[in-house]
């Protein structure tokens, strides 16, 4: 279901909860009718860059996740949430079949018995109870019920190479995302998919990069039909997975991969097509930014056209943005997009473009992207113009919004509403707006406790949609990076609310 039916959060009564908003919708009958707005609605995306920070923890200590969310809720920002990796970095899956080994109750050392050992589908569904029940100790409000988060991803590229029919693969996710709603009815829950389609649809299999896609356990279409799961995710990597020279060819393969998933989000899935990742190394054979910036204009723009017809693509998130002090903690797609002014005009551009499909606001006539100044390494700062601009778009998103019914929504229209979702944010917060930059996040070693029924294990990757998170990390106020990048530090004790 994609919006909560309920008449209020379960926080409201909460010390530091939010109250919920009530929205209209206008049924085909004619009649308005009165809903509450969950946290997973679906609003027109603004935001829709990366950037990555790390935040290394102790066991068992999550108090800088809870600083993370507490500052996403003050800089209205939304976030999704990965619950583990299926890559080795962080850990992901294969920390917790070394646990299970180690424990003497692993069936396989094969990675992929993460997705079919009991005993880790266990140690999985603790650790995701631990982290949806957790109370921030800051605002005193469950994961679960708080609005700074907007969805949870269950896997980052999933892939089960062991079972090509993916039979295994679908079978986790059934599961997973079952468990997840079963705590936690309030937010959207996505699989977190590459995009590749399997080997039982040999003419989809044609719009794959290449042949060995179709053999890796996943499957686009089939693991999205799940009904827990309400939106799809596809990444857009070309130069990682062609072994086409040609730019052009990799310009034309990105289309043709985004107008396929979009087709099947209006068609088969019924579901918005949300491309949570793309990126052009800058390792690629004769990288050049102009390159890249071609390549990203591509990708916006199908955006954008999607946007303009109201079809099932939902938004693009870049891998990834970053800025000055973490160099060296980005791979190689990281670019710090004020570096280069026609880089950041952009993605500026893109956000005044969907602003102004959306019609969440009168777009002011005086803007014009040469008017925005490239962000300063101390605080965000925007012209006069700009910043009357993104001020105005943010009052005009405190206005009611009329939204559809869960039961009768088109896939186009709910890829209007996580259009929306992506640009309202959190709600509250600060009026004054700055560039639009959105977060990746990624802690490491969560939880590990002791062979108990509390067992949390593996990682989170907390990708961010927000209309005003620049402030987060270019603000005069944010933690400096050496803080950022261990942040063990005691919360102030003023803020703090006890529990979690």
């Amino acid at each position: 279901m994609l919006f909560s039916e309920r008449s209020r959060y379960p926080h409201q009564s909460q010390k530091g909860g939010w109250e919920s908003h009530k929205f209209r919708w206008f049924s085909p009958s004619g009649i308005y009718r009165s809903m509450v707005a969950g946290n997973g609605l679906f609003y027109p995306i603004l935001g829709f860059a990366s950037c990555v920070l790390f935040i290394y923890m102790s066991f068992g200590d999550l108090r800088a996740l809870d600083y993370v969310i507490a500052e996403a809720r003050r800089h209205r920002i939304r976030l999704l949430l990965t619950l583990v990796n299926n890559l080795h970095a962080y850990g992901g899956k294969t920390q917790y079949v070394k646990w299970a080994w180690e424990e003497g109750i692993g069936l396989s050392s094969s990675n992929d018995s993460f997705f079919y050992d009991p005993s880790i589908r266990s140690y999985f569904k603790n650790y995701i109870k631990t982290v949806l029940t957790r109370k921030n100790t800051i605002t005193g409000i469950e994961y679960r019920y708080d609005p700074a988060i907007f969805g949870w991803e269950l896997i980052n590229e999933p892939r089960c190479m062991t079972d090509p029919s993916g039979d295994t693969l679908q079978d986790w996710i059934e599961e997973m995302s079952a468990f997840v709603k079963l705590i936690d009815k309030n937010h959207l829950v996505t699989v977190g998919l590459e995009g590749f389609y399997g080997p039982n649809d040999p003419k989809r299999s044609t719009v794959n990069p290449e042949e060995w896609a179709s053999r890796l356990g996943s499957d686009f279409i089939r693991n999205s039909r799940i009904a827990n799961i309400d939106f799809t995710s596809v990444h857009i990597y070309p130069d990682h997975w062609l072994h086409k020279p040609d730019f052009e060819d990799n310009l034309k393969f990105v289309s043709k991969w985004m107008l396929s998933h979009i087709e099947d989000g209006d068609k088969v899935l019924k579901k918005p097509v949300l491309f949570s990742e793309y990126g052009w190394s800058d390792l690629t054979k004769n990288f050049s930014p102009s390159d890249r910036e071609k390549m990203y204009r591509t990708i916006l723009d199908v955006i954008y056209k999607s946007a303009k017809k109201n079809r099932s693509g939902a938004g693009a998130l870049v891998w990834q943005f970053i800025v000055e002090g973490l160099n060296e903690h980005h791979d190689d797609f990281g670019m710090v997009p004020w570096a280069r002014s026609s880089t950041y005009s952009l993605f500026v551009q893109q956000s005044c473009r969907l602003a102004k499909v959306t019609g969440l606001t009168q777009r002011d006539r005086s803007f014009r992207v040469s008017d925005t100044p490239l962000l300063s390494f101390s605080e965000a700062t925007l012209s006069k113009s700009s910043s009357s601009f993104f001020t105005s778009l943010l009052r005009a998103l405190r206005s009611p919004i009329s939204i559809p019914s869960p039961s009768s929504t088109s896939s186009s229209l709910k890829a209007m509403y996580l259009r929306r979702l992506l640009v309202t944010g959190a709600g509250g917060g600060e009026t004054k707006a700055t560039f639009l930059l959105p977060a990746i996040i990624s802690p490491s070693n969560l939880l590990k406790h002791e062979r108990t029924s509390e067992t949390g294990l593996g990682f989170l990757i907390l990708k961010s949609v927000s209309r005003s998170a620049g402030r987060l990390l270019t603000s005069k106020r944010r933690p400096p990076v050496d803080q950022w990048a261990s942040l063990t530090h005691d919360i102030n004790g003023s803020e703090r609310v006890t529990g979690g």
